[in-house]
């Protein structure tokens, strides 16, 4: 039997509608993607190997911290996406062009 935790956290109206967009976006539930941005934040309990690439990847997280934290290089972690399919997250936001 796993242990389970509940955590609340109170935040405003406006903050929880921004989560569950972004949420959305990335294809997960508010619980989902709150639950694996704790662990990209802290690392704590993050699963082994590809998958912890992929939940860090999927929190937003760039290249160099998701190597920072799995104690990996910035090439291995390319590397890793690049054979998952995925792209890494960019390191500035786009600029708008003009029309």
């Amino acid at each position: 039997m796993i242990d389970m935790v509940s955590v609340s956290v109170q935040m405003t109206a406006v903050d929880m509608w921004k989560l569950e967009s972004i949420a959305e976006r990335r294809g997960m539930t508010l619980a989902d993607f709150l639950f694996r941005s704790a662990l990209a934040v802290c690392g704590a309990g993050a699963p082994v190997g590809a998958e912890s690439i992929v939940i860090f990847h999927r929190a937003g997280m760039k290249v160099s911290e998701i190597a920072r934290r799995l104690d990996m290089t910035n090439l291995a972690v390319k590397d890793r996406l690049h054979r998952l399919g995925l792209k890494p997250n960019s390191n500035t936001k786009r600029k708008e062009t003009r029309k």
